[in-house]
């Protein structure tokens, strides 16, 4: 989500084949598509969160959700190899890196890993009222 663009891209990129049969955009298609959207916003306003929301539904009906937030700033042209999406041109300044340098554990640690973690409890809890 990047706040120049009112919170666009978001969640609802193309993953799979047009209805035409063509392919969807690559990531770099995706993140070179907003990296020129940005292209005249300066430093300071190129705020961005990468956004991991995850939800846990049991058949009675139980719903638990969670959500972890990584803020961070989209960079002026990609770095780094690893990694999928827009991680190459995503800024972290609490490392000083993308996402697409950064390692494993520290990826967990930004959005992902408090998404996840944040479901581990209270799905706990309710397991063993079942």
């Amino acid at each position: 989500m990047v706040d120049a663009l009112g919170g666009a891209p978001g969640v609802f990129r193309p993953a799979t084949p047009w209805p035409d049969g063509s392919p969807p955009p690559t990531d770099a298609d995706n993140w070179g598509k907003l990296l020129d959207e940005l292209k005249n916003v300066p430093q300071g306003e190129r705020g961005a969160h990468f956004v991991c929301e995850l939800a846990l539904a049991w058949p009675d009906g139980r719903l638990l959700r969670a959500r972890g937030e990584c803020a961070g700033v989209i960079a002026f042209a990609p770095q780094g190899d690893t990694g999928f999406g827009y991680d190459p041109v995503f800024w972290v300044p609490e490392y000083g890196a993308t996402m697409a340098q950064l390692g494993r554990r520290s990826k967990i640690r930004s959005a992902t890993g408090p998404g996840f973690g944040g479901l581990q409890e209270p799905a706990a809890r309710l397991e063993r009222r079942t």
